[in-house]
């Protein structure tokens, strides 16, 4: 197995494989997007009699590209963060070499070298917006760390989930399992201005808006209608949040129908078939509000890349002993 040096070219190794697992990733997500659409249009013709096979293999593929992709992308930033690190290592080591009497701190947390990015003025006016307004509102910035050990999505929502005992942690909840996506370690259920904040339309569309990040917004007086006009936008085996009526979670396309993810119940949290019947009872949509109202659809592959958005997950992560959940909480 070949090494990594610590200079310049290793550098430029690493962010070059990074590069390439991007690419390929990109590549793998087309090819199972032309041939969704592909079995999507010969189903409505008809398969034959080995349709439904057919169908259950496409989801499991899908299904399963969904569940490396965040891997792939997590592996990809680590290289890019060693990159980064390596970089470092290199500019204090010539400086020591030129009799340079700078000191130079190199930060081992990867995070730690973002924050003080992001903190710069190279962040984006929303990410700047978001986090004034949660140090004004005295949010406690809890720092995400990265999960040492690789988890399934199932695992993850075993982790995550349980029953709420705040006034409703939906919407903070949907982005803290955003984040576990992502490869890093982060708890909800805080309750507070935190919840509050996140809970927000008017943030959670500054959050949708945050750079490079794909979203959807559609202004209107009937959840239903607006809920499937997004719904029916979405790829099939990508995951998306999705805040319509008074409710906010995860969502995704497969061959069957629609799905949403629950996390808020204390013991029947997952995946779950998603209808005008869920949409009504547990969304809380009608077709009659009295204004416009925003129902808003976010790709999760987009935030789980975006660095604003993880160092935003800090008012959102919960040390363990301070989560508001347990079996007497309920899915609000």
């Amino acid at each position: 197995m070949s090494r990594v040096l610590i200079n310049e070219q290793g550098a430029y190794e690493l962010k070059a494989l990074a590069e390439k697992l991007n690419k390929s990733l990109t590549i793998m997500k087309d090819v199972q997007n032309n041939l969704a659409i592909r079995i999507k249009t010969l189903n409505d013709v008809g398969l034959g009699i080995d349709g439904e096979e057919i169908i259950r293999i496409i989801n499991e593929m899908a299904c399963m590209l969904n569940q490396i992709s965040p891997d792939i992308e997590c592996l990809s930033k680590k290289l890019k963060q060693a990159s980064l690190q390596i970089e470092q290592i290199v500019n204090a080591s010539n400086k020591l070499k030129t009799g340079s009497n700078e000191h130079s701190v190199l930060e081992n947390n990867g995070l730690s070298i973002m924050r003080d990015r992001l903190n710069s003025s190279s962040s984006s006016e929303r990410y700047k917006e978001i986090v004034s307004k949660l140090e004004k509102l005295k949010v406690e910035y809890n720092a995400i760390k990265v999960n040492s050990t690789e988890r399934t999505s199932e695992e993850i929502i075993s982790e995550l989930g349980g029953g709420d005992r705040t006034r409703g942690s939906c919407s903070s909840l949907s982005f803290a399992y955003i984040g576990n996506r992502a490869g890093y370690c982060v708890l909800d259920f805080r309750g507070g201005e935190s919840r509050r904040y996140f809970s927000n339309n008017k943030s959670i569309i500054k959050i949708a808006n945050l750079p490079n990040v794909q979203s959807q917004i559609i202004y209107g007086k009937d959840d239903f209608v607006h809920s499937f006009e997004l719904l029916n936008s979405m790829e099939f085996g990508k995951e998306y949040y999705l805040a319509t009526g008074v409710h906010a979670t995860i969502v995704r396309k497969t061959y069957t129908g629609f799905e949403y993810l629950e996390l808020q119940s204390p013991n029947k949290n997952g995946w779950h078939k998603l209808d005008n019947d869920i949409l009504k009872l547990r969304f809380g949509c009608t077709k009659f509000n009295v204004r416009s109202y925003p129902n808003i659809l976010i790709d999760v592959n987009s935030l789980l890349k975006n660095e604003e958005f993880l160092d935003i997950l800090g008012y959102i992560n919960t040390d363990e002993k301070s989560e508001m959940k347990g079996e007497w909480g309920s899915a609000k």
